[in-house]
């Protein structure tokens, strides 16, 4: 089954389904960090729900995730606009909870995919997490680079026959 989101807001824990693909229609808000580093970190870390992370931007470099996730701290915990540069001590003494939270939470990153077949790589890779961290959830940043014929129906193949709840980001926007 297909369920379809408009915006992070109406995702929860609750109506993610095992064997279910749920696409969010990401209308690049503003926003400093994607879409699915957001739900990410709200689904493993809010909510201890074991999530691996895809991102497949081509054009990212291996740092902007980690970028991502250390600007949703410093909104959190030191209500900062996610400037490194020009943060307090006391900001970064605000983030270090939050930093030791990230790191006992069940979130796996994976921000390698650059197979021709990035379906089947990831799907072989889920195999593994699944059967060893319990994997429940798993995000697809950018699923318009996905280059296979019928990604959306590949992906809910995927998330039936692992039996996990998989959400694909896709981007509205023509770039």
């Amino acid at each position: 089954m297909l369920q379809i989101f408009k915006s992070i807001k109406e995702i929860s824990a609750n109506n993610l389904e095992l064997g279910g693909l749920s696409l969010v229609i990401d209308s690049k808000s503003e926003s400093r960090t994607s879409t699915g580093a957001n739900i990410a970190f709200q689904v493993a870390v809010d909510n201890g729900i074991p999530t691996v992370y895809f991102s497949i931007e081509s054009s990212r470099k291996e740092d902007v995730i980690l970028r991502e996730l250390l600007t949703i701290l410093f909104y959190r915990y030191a209500e900062n606009n996610g400037e490194f540069a020009t943060a307090t001590l006391k900001n970064w003494e605000k983030v270090k909870g939050g930093i030791v939270t990230l790191s006992k939470a069940p979130l796996f990153i994976a921000d390698s995919i650059s197979s021709e077949e990035p379906i089947r790589v990831m799907n072989t890779m889920l195999k593994n997490i699944i059967s060893d961290r319990k994997v429940r959830l798993v995000i697809i940043d950018s699923v318009r680079l996905l280059e296979e014929e019928n990604p959306i129906e590949h992906l809910e193949d995927m998330a039936n026959d692992l039996n996990v709840a998989i959400i694909a980001i896709r981007s509205n926007i023509q770039e």
